[in-house]
C-alpha cells in the first residue's frame, strides 16, 4: 500500500482587466506564478472595468480571458464577478495567496478592510514590483498603439 502523503496545492489568485496585453503583464502574472503551485487569474468583466477605469476596454471580456488563458504559468482564468466587490469569485476559489500589482491600491484596501471584518477569510497578500512602468503601462501602450 502507498502511504505517500498528498501535499496541498497552494493557489495564488491574480485580478485584472488585462487588456492590450504588454510585457508589463506577462512579468505580473510570472512574479505571481512563483508564489505558489496554481496560478489563476480573474480576468475583469466588461461592466466592472467601465466602473472601475470610467473607459470600456479595447477587448472583450471574452476574448481577453482568452489571451491571459494562452500566457504559459496560468493554469486556470475566470471572468470575474457580475456584481462589483461581492467577491463571490474569491470565496469560491479560497485561495491561498493573493497578488496585487503595484497600481491595484483600490481592490487591496477593499480586501483587507473585508478581511479585518471577517466578511472574507484571512488570505495572504503580497504585491509586486512594477516592470518598466513608466513603459509597460496599458494606458501609455494604448497611446503608442493609436499612433
Amino acid at each position: 500500500m502507498n502511504n505517500k502523503i498528498r501535499k496541498r496545492r497552494t493557489k495564488v489568485l491574480v485580478f485584472g482587466t488585462f487588456d492590450l496585453l504588454h510585457k508589463g503583464h506577462i512579468y505580473f502574472l510570472k512574479q505571481a506564478r512563483k508564489f505558489g503551485d496554481t496560478l489563476i487569474a480573474i480576468v475583469a468583466r466588461d461592466s466592472s472595468a467601465m466602473d472601475l477605469k470610467n473607459r470600456k476596454p479595447r477587448h472583450g471580456e471574452r476574448a481577453r480571458l482568452a489571451a491571459v488563458r494562452g500566457i504559459p504559468g496560468v493554469s486556470k482564468t475566470f471572468l470575474g464577478d457580475k456584481i462589483l466587490g461581492s467577491y463571490s469569485v474569491l470565496k469560491k476559489l479560497q485561495p491561498d495567496t493573493i497578488c496585487f500589482g503595484y497600481d491595484q491600491y483600490g481592490l487591496e484596501t477593499d480586501l483587507r478592510a473585508r478581511m479585518e471584518t471577517g466578511e472574507l477569510p484571512r488570505i495572504k497578500i503580497i504585491r509586486l514590483k512594477a516592470y518598466k512602468p513608466e513603459k509597460f503601462k496599458t494606458s501609455i501602450v494604448a497611446k503608442y498603439r493609436d499612433q
